[in-house]
């Protein structure tokens, strides 16, 4: 099966992009990144891009392998990692 797939992705203010879109063969990922509020501390040295970068690519990652995983369980292991 073969589909064509486009997307665009733009940031919703004057800051960098937060949101990633990554098309595999058989699935699609859709993060949608959200810069805590004001005052609130993340208790990461890391930006959101970065995190979403990272959280996409290691999902991207898991769901090539084309196994029965569960999507928690993949999910999971992203997150982890």
């Amino acid at each position: 099966m073969f589909a064509e797939v486009t997307y665009a992705t733009c940031p919703g203010s004057a800051e960098p992009n937060e949101d990633l879109v990554i098309a595999g063969p058989s699935w699609i990922i859709v993060l949608d990144g959200a810069t805590a509020a004001a005052g609130v501390d993340s208790g990461c040295v890391h930006d959101v891009p970065w995190l979403v970068a990272r959280l996409g690519g290691a999902l991207a990652a898991r769901l090539t392998v084309g196994d029965d995983t569960p999507l928690a369980r993949v999910l999971e292991g992203a997150i982890s990692e």
